[in-house]
């Protein structure tokens, strides 16, 4: 909750400084997402099509502009270090930017210190909390201990396990 907070704090103070250079940012930061999806998280989902397979890393590259969802399972450790290393750097540049470029006006009211930490405190504060909750207390997977298998036979409905 406390980074797709942070990453609308940033992107709207940098819409406040430069509306136009916050569209080229996010249309980059869309690409650049994207374009990582299709070459190294590719979805079965809208696999039967090269277009949709497209369309559908496009749409989940927009949904990253906020926050990130796996599409698909396995080890996330290297995924969830670069995505959230790149938003990181994102925030912090925002705030930077607020910081060099806001007006006089802007600095003498009641909004800008507060955007500025806004822009940063949450985001650490949600990868502390996520780095706390997958060190202690996310489930481990375990091996399973005995195999069982469910076998239907075509002739009658029960059901045979072993």
């Amino acid at each position: 909750m406390f980074v797709p907070v942070s990453r609308v704090v940033s992107l709207s103070a940098l819409a406040y400084l430069a509306p136009h250079w916050v569209v080229l940012a996010a249309a980059l930061h869309i690409a650049a997402m994207t374009t990582w999806l299709q070459l190294y998280d590719r979805s079965p989902f809208c696999s039967h099509s090269a277009l949709g397979q497209m369309c559908f890393s496009l749409a989940l590259g927009a949904v990253y502009l906020f926050t990130y969802i796996l599409p698909v399972e396995g080890r996330t450790r290297y995924r969830y270090s670069a995505y959230y290393s790149i938003c990181l750097v994102q925030n912090v540049t925002c705030a930077a930017l607020w910081y060099i470029y806001a007006d006089d006006s802007m600095r003498s009211s009641v909004y800008f210190y507060p955007i500025l930490v806004l822009c940063v405190v949450p985001y650490v504060l949600g990868l502390v909390f996520m780095v706390i909750y997958y060190a202690f207390l996310h489930p481990k997977v375990m091996k399973e201990i005995c195999d069982v298998s469910v076998v239907f036979k075509q002739d009658c409905e029960v059901a045979q396990v072993s």
